[in-house]
C-alpha cells in the first residue's frame, strides 16, 4: 500500500519539493496509517516530518488518552510532536454553529499555525476515498454547485491528502498486517452527526438496495466535475479585463459582464466572492441569482450577502466588498500655514501662503489656490453633511454636494470619506472634486492660500 500512496503523491504532485511537512494525527486508524506510511516514505520523498495533534476537549479523559497515544507513537518513531488544545464545543456554542463545522474551522486554524511554527510547506491530512465519497454525497444533499461535487481535492492550498485514493478497508488491512495500534473515537460510530448518518446509514442503504458500486460511481463523477471545473477556471482567468480584485474588494465591469453567458457569470461571481470572503461558505444558488439580478439594476442598488459581504452597483461597476462598520470621521482643524497628518482620513494636508500663483501652476484636483481674503475664520477638514451646498467653480449657481459627487461618478460607498475643507461660513473646496466659486483667485487677489492634499496608500 505504501507504493500506492507514493504513486498518489506523484500523480497529484502533492509534494512539489523536498522539505518539512506537518502530519495531522488524531490517533485514529486513518491518521496512524498516514503517519507510519509517510514516515516510511520520507527518505524517498526527500522530506522530514513534524506531527501535530489537536485536542478538541470534547471527550474528557478519552481525548487526553488520544493525545498521549500520539505523543508516545511519535517518540517511538523519533519524530517531533506538537500538541494543541482548544475547546471546540464552547466555540461551537458561542458561534452558534454545529460541532462539526466548529471542529473544521478550528483544525484549519491550527494547521496554519503548525505550518508557520515549524516552517513546513504543507500539512498532510488523513482523508480517504471513503471520506471523499461521503463528502460528495453530503454536498449533493445540501444543494452544492459543480465545484462542491468534486468532493475533497487531493491538494488544496496548504493541505494535502495522500490517502485520498485509498479505502478504509485497505487502511485497516495495512494496520493489521503491520501491527500498528490506533485509537477508536466512539463518537465516529454515533449517528448523531450528519457525516456519520451518511457513513453508517445512507451509503450502506444505497449499496444494498440501489447501487453496490456507488462509491466508485461518485468518485468517477467527482473526477469528471474536476475536469469541468479546470476548464471553467481557465475561462474565468480569461476575463481579467472584466473583474479586478484589489485587497478585500472585487470590481466587475457590468458592460463586459452582461455580454457573458450565465454559467460563466455565476463562476465569475464565485471567483470574486472567494477572493473577498476567503471562502464560499453559506453562498447558495439564490445568492448567485440575486447577484445576477443586481447586475441589471441602477447605480446605488445594493444587497447583503453571508459573511458580512455586500454587493453594490456603482455606475458601470458591480462591487463586492466586506461590509465595514461605518466610523464617523472626525472634524480636523487645519493650521495656516502648516502641515497636518490625519491618520483617520489617511491624508496629509499642506498649507502655505503665497503672493502670486507659481509659474508651474498645478491644476490637478489635489491642489487648490484660494483667495485668502475670502476665508472667514478658521479652516476645518470634515466629512460631508446632509444638505451641504457648494457654488462649484465655473458651473454657475448652487449645488448640493451629494449631486456634485454623483456627477463626478464617485460611488456612494466613498462619498462619506471625500474630504471637505470649509471656513466658519461656507465650503471652500471639495478636495479632489471642485473649488467653490467664492474662493477663486482673481486679479484683485492679494494673498493666496495654497492647499495640497497627499493621499496615503
Amino acid at each position: 500500500m505504501e507504493y500506492k500512496i507514493y504513486k498518489t503523491i506523484e500523480k497529484f504532485h502533492l509534494i512539489k519539493s523536498p522539505g518539512k511537512i506537518v502530519i495531522a494525527c488524531s490517533g485514529g486508524p486513518d491518521s496512524m496509517a498516514l503517519l507510519n506510511i509517510m514516515n516510511n516514505l520520507k527518505e524517498s520523498l526527500g522530506i522530514t516530518l513534524h506531527v501535530m495533534h489537536l485536542n478538541h476537549l470534547s471527550r474528557g479523559a478519552e481525548a487526553e488518552k488520544d493525545a498521549e497515544f500520539v505523543k508516545e507513537s511519535c517518540r517511538k518513531l523519533a519524530l517531533p510532536f506538537t500538541l494543541y488544545t482548544f475547546n471546540v464545543p464552547l466555540y461551537a456554542r458561542r458561534q452558534k454553529i454545529s460541532f462539526e463545522e466548529a471542529g473544521r474551522k478550528v483544525r484549519l486554524h491550527y494547521y496554519k499555525k503548525a505550518l508557520s511554527e515549524t516552517g513546513s510547506s504543507v500539512a498532510a491530512t488523513a482523508h480517504t476515498l471513503d471520506d471523499h465519497v461521503e463528502t460528495i454525497l453530503m454536498r449533493i444533499l445540501q444543494g452544492t454547485g459543480p465545484s462542491g461535487i468534486r468532493g475533497i481535492l487531493p491538494s488544496r492550498r496548504h493541505l494535502i491528502s495522500p490517502l485520498i485514493n485509498t479505502t478504509k478497508k485497505e487502511i485497516i488491512e495495512y494496520l493489521m498486517e503491520n501491527k500498528i495500534d490506533f485509537r477508536v473515537d466512539e463518537s465516529n460510530l454515533s449517528a448523531t452527526y450528519f457525516r456519520n448518518k451518511i457513513r453508517h446509514i445512507l451509503l450502506p442503504l444505497i449499496e444494498k438496495e440501489f447501487n453496490p458500486g456507488i462509491r466508485q460511481s461518485l468518485a468517477r463523477m467527482a473526477q469528471w466535475w474536476q475536469e469541468e471545473e479546470e476548464y471553467w477556471d481557465k475561462k474565468v482567468s480569461e476575463t481579467s479585463t472584466i473583474v479586478t480584485i484589489a485587497g478585500k474588494s472585487a470590481q466587475i465591469k457590468i458592460s463586459g459582464f452582461n455580454s457573458l453567458e450565465i454559467p460563466l457569470k455565476k463562476r465569475l461571481f464565485r471567483h470574486a466572492l472567494q477572493a473577498v470572503k476567503g471562502n464560499l461558505e453559506d453562498i447558495t444558488f439564490s445568492h448567485l441569482g440575486s447577484l445576477l439580478e443586481l447586475a441589471g439594476k441602477e447605480s446605488g442598488s445594493k444587497i447583503s450577502l453571508p459573511g458580512r459581504i455586500s454587493a453594490e452597483v456603482e455606475f458601470d461597476n458591480l462591487v463586492i466588498r466586506r461590509s465595514m462598520t461605518k466610523t464617523k470621521l472626525p472634524d480636523v482643524p487645519l493650521p495656516v500655514p502648516g502641515t497636518v497628518e490625519i491618520p483617520f482620513w489617511n491624508l496629509k494636508i499642506i498649507s502655505e501662503i503665497i503672493k502670486y500663483p507659481p509659474m508651474d501652476w498645478t491644476s490637478d484636483s489635489f491642489h487648490a489656490y484660494i483667495d485668502r481674503n475670502t476665508i472667514k475664520g478658521n479652516l476645518t477638514l470634515r466629512a460631508r453633511k446632509p444638505g451641504d451646498i457648494i457654488m462649484p467653480l465655473g458651473m454657475g449657481g448652487r449645488k448640493k454636494i451629494k449631486e456634485l459627487l454623483m456627477e463626478y461618478r464617485i460611488p456612494a460607498s466613498q462619498r462619506e470619506s471625500v474630504p471637505i475643507i470649509c471656513d466658519e461660513e461656507k465650503i471652500l473646496w471639495v478636495a479632489g472634486v471642485r473649488l467653490d466659486e467664492r474662493a477663486k483667485v482673481t486679479s484683485k487677489t492679494k494673498e493666496i492660500l495654497h492647499l495640497k492634499v497627499d493621499k496615503g496608500e
